[in-house]
């Protein structure tokens, strides 16, 4: 039977007397009772903690680069256009295309390589799914237009971009600090710039024109230099240098997008080797940025693709193994039908230049255009 709420003057006095015998005669049982609980409730308490601890630091690694990589990734997004986007949103966008769970395509940032196969000429792609103009061959017309290989960049192109970018810094933190240690003299550091040149190789032949390589880098790094005036206008509270490497970066974040292009498009397979693609002048829009980079085609990474296109062949699937569109040389590539159709070497920059007029408003043809203005006939 429930006991009542209230209970009598003598029920209430009798608890209270027991209630103090048990504190005063037992008080020594009733107190250890207590404490071995909070003991017992602590120590569980103590080995939950040191679990969680242990959890934590056996994913920590992992959770800070993502953090980290989806931060860096977020804020050279916001560089690409001259007015900044919002950060909440890239920083969304960026967390979801990194785990898997979203499109991964950058739609403003670009990445095409000028790549010359030695003794053939430029590589151009042809694309069918825009019928924009006729490419002539040996079998006939076919209806699409040229591109130089490459495209959009990726948010998964970004982690190996953001290492390969603190690399450098940190590659030239050391130049530094060997300077500042070796206390070189100012009147000598141009000397051993010019030393340096002179041990660099300066000119290299490039579709039948001779290119000055120094021109081109000076090239390259006037316009970024530009791009960050520009925005430094738009966001005056930035700092010139904290512009110029959001710039670097996304130039790194385009060249490890056109290298994995270049592999899923031909399987030319030169994604360990990105430092392979030289960067000349990017072409900017107003919300789009688009690198480009030179590339002459070393001949083992040729065979490479040879073999590549082999195996294609004899696995079956999406891929073709096939040779140029207009016939020539006997290069034999892995062409992805879903993309492409196949492959011109144009041996003539200023035609090849008119010949990819067409894709991506022009910005190719800009390039080459560029790459002509910087040759030494």
């Amino acid at each position: 039977m429930q006991q009542p709420l209230i209970e009598s003057g003598d029920r209430s006095s009798s608890s209270s007397s027991s209630s103090w015998c048990c504190s005063s005669s037992s008080s020594s049982g009733c107190y250890g009772s207590s404490k071995g609980r909070v003991v017992y409730v602590s120590i569980f308490m103590a080995v939950c903690l040191l679990l969680l601890l242990l959890l934590l630091q056996l994913s920590w690694g992992d959770m800070g680069v993502s953090a980290a990589a989806v931060s860096a990734a977020a804020a050279a997004a916001a560089a690409i256009p001259l007015s900044p986007l919002p950060a909440s949103l890239l920083q969304q966008e960026a967390a979801a295309a990194l785990r898997g769970e979203a499109e991964g395509r950058m739609q403003g940032l670009r990445g095409f390589i000028l790549l010359e196969i030695p003794q053939s000429g430029l590589l151009l792609l042809l694309q069918q799914k825009k019928q924009k103009r006729g490419v002539h061959t040996p079998h006939g017309e076919l209806q699409g237009y040229l591109q130089l290989p490459g495209g959009h960049a990726d948010w998964t192109d970004f982690p190996a971009a953001f290492s390969r970018h603190k690399q450098q810094q940190q590659q030239q933190q050391q130049v530094l600090l060997q300077q500042q240690q070796q206390q070189v003299a100012l009147q000598q550091q141009p000397q051993q710039q010019q030393q340096r040149e002179q041990q660099e190789p300066r000119f290299v032949t490039f579709c039948g024109h001779k290119l000055d390589l120094h021109k081109a880098r000076a090239a390259a790094a006037a316009a970024i230099e530009e791009r960050v005036k520009q925005q430094q206008q738009q966001q005056p509270q930035l700092q010139r240098e904290e512009l110029l490497q959001q710039q670097l970066l996304l130039q790194e974040w385009a060249r490890v997008a056109a290298a994995r292009e270049l592999h899923e498009e031909t399987g030319i397979d030169l994604q360990q080797q990105p430092e392979l693609l030289l960067p000349l002048p990017p072409i900017y829009g107003k919300n789009a940025a688009a690198f480009f980079f030179l590339l002459q085609l070393p001949a083992a990474a040729a065979a490479a693709a040879a073999a590549a296109a082999s195996q294609a062949a004899a696995a079956g699937g999406p891929y073709a193994t096939q040779g140029p569109l207009k016939g020539g040389p006997q290069v034999l590539l892995r062409i992805d039908q879903r993309e492409h159709v196949g492959f011109v070497l144009e041996a003539n920059l200023a035609a090849a230049a008119a010949a990819v007029q067409q894709h991506s408003k022009g910005r190719g043809s800009r390039a080459i255009a560029q790459l002509l203005s910087l040759m030494e006939d």
